[in-house]
């Protein structure tokens, strides 16, 4: 009889144990949501500042080298293709000859 007294206390002692882990694991879930979901919400901060400075930086460079590039098409690109078209044609064929055997 006492074997089996202590075989129902250490089960009862057992399932208690066992019910108190289960409490603790169920608490321990909401705080696993919710340090998910304060990570998630960080991650989307992080990419919104990440994209944010992505789009500044594009602003910046491009206030900083869009005046080099015009000045460059209009001092540079735009008179060598009007010398091309002002060229005579069969300077123009002449001088496109060379062009094509290099290719």
């Amino acid at each position: 009889m006492r074997g089996v007294r202590g075989v129902f206390a250490l089960a009862s002692d057992g399932l208690e144990m066992f019910n108190n882990d289960v409490e603790i694991l169920q608490k321990s879930a909401g705080t696993v949501d919710q340090v998910f979901s304060t990570q998630v919400r960080s991650w989307d901060a992080q990419f919104k500042n990440f994209r944010n400075t992505l789009q500044d930086l594009g602003i910046e460079l491009g206030t900083k080298i869009l005046p080099i590039i015009t000045d460059v098409i209009n001092r540079g690109i735009r008179p060598f293709v009007q010398s091309l078209r002002d060229m005579p044609t069969e300077q123009l064929v002449v001088w496109s000859v060379p062009w094509q055997h290099s290719h």
